[in-house]
């Protein structure tokens, strides 16, 4: 009777012994999603009162909580109304459109190219999908009085990002397809990076979409439907599409595919579209990432000029807020590159070429 019990709990200490063996792997291989995707489980993602759920677009930032306007966007308290004479330009997009550099660099551009006033307003939320962005601009954007509308996508859109937040007491929730976490999963969530590993590549295997058929019909279908919806109240309608930020032979198979597909959905059925493919890897891109190290305006002037840009950009960019240039922290030797969300340079970059494309769309009537 002893030996079986013997093997047995050798057994169990053998799993035991492997699984921490596991768990020290992934924390030392910096595999721990809470270490190597910075924000993941950031203050503003995991607190109950950033994050709740809303009608239609599955989630929203809590109005006037953690940065927040009384819209529930990152941006200023928007005015009670319009302004006679002004323009307003709707950006709707994910994290990269959160950030607000490029929106706020847009307006200030706008409005010294018209000469008259320009209010961009932004209205991007993490891990918003197009799918999120379509019933955003059906239920509450539309009746913002824009003058146009514009649409920031990424190389992730024919997917959905896992987003996390804390919402009616501990529970971390996986929006779209996952549900919730019960209170073992949470708790283990929470202690140990193997389980987050594993949750993690199962959800997002689960809500990849590309290669799903159906869910790629309806990304389609949704940005379709967007412009339409637009055309129907007589407003412009632009699609920015920000590329991976590394050159085109590192991209993963998925982010070619929907490059190509967004390529192919804007010329089948001509909706406009900046894309900043060309611009941003059409020079050292590496000026362009994110998590450098580097002081915000280090060789600023040379990098312009590298880029091309007009000298007059380095006093539009000195006058910017430095958190917002910041643009998150350093990240640390040991943790992946961020090639998603580009620095305040490629911010620019992203204004500059949008301006060009829209301000004859903004032109005040002669």
């Amino acid at each position: 009777m002893r030996k079986p019990l013997s093997r047995a709990l050798l057994v169990v200490v053998g799993l035991l012994l492997g699984l921490l063996a596991v768990e020290g792997g992934v924390r030392l291989g910096a595999y721990d999603p809470m270490v190597s995707q910075q924000g993941l489980l950031g203050a503003e993602t995991k607190r109950g009162d950033c994050v709740q759920p809303a009608p239609y677009m599955g989630y929203q930032l809590v109005p006037g909580g953690c940065g927040a306007n009384a819209l529930g966007f990152k941006d200023t308290e928007p005015p009670a109304a319009k302004p006679p004479g002004s323009k307003r330009v709707l950006v709707l997009g994910d994290s990269i459109t959160e950030q607000r550099a490029y929106v706020d660099m847009l307006e200030l551009i706008l409005t010294r190219r018209l000469e008259v006033p320009v209010d961009v307003w932004n209205m991007g939320v993490t891990g918003y999908s197009v799918l999120n962005e379509l019933e955003l601009l059906r239920h509450r954007a539309l009746d913002l009085e824009p003058d146009l509308v514009v649409l920031q996508l990424c190389l992730n859109d024919f997917g959905i990002t896992p987003v996390l937040f804390e919402f009616e007491g501990d529970l971390f929730w996986l929006r779209a397809r996952t549900g919730a976490m019960d209170r073992l999963g949470l708790w283990l969530f929470e202690r140990s990076a193997l389980a987050r590993l594993i949750k993690l590549r199962t959800a997002s295997g689960a809500m990849a979409g590309v290669g799903d058929p159906e869910h790629e019909a309806a990304v389609a279908a949704a940005l379709v439907e967007m412009q339409r919806l637009c055309q129907q109240r007589g407003i412009p309608f632009e699609v920015v599409l920000f590329p991976t930020l590394a050159a085109r032979e590192r991209w993963a198979t998925s982010e070619e595919w929907t490059y190509t597909r967004f390529l192919e959905l804007s010329a089948t059925h001509d909706i406009p579209l900046t894309d900043l493919t060309p611009r941003m890897l059409g020079g050292p891109v590496d000026d362009l990432l994110r998590y450098k190290g580097d002081p915000v305006f280090a060789e600023l002037d040379a990098k312009l000029a590298t880029w091309g840009l007009d000298p007059a950009a380095a006093g539009l960019l000195r006058g910017m807020d430095p958190r917002m240039l910041g643009l998150g922290k350093n990240i640390q030797p040991h943790q992946y590159q961020d090639t998603t969300h580009p620095n305040f340079l490629g911010h620019y970059l992203a204004a500059e070429a949008l301006s060009d494309k829209i301000a004859p769309q903004l032109e005040p009537a002669p």
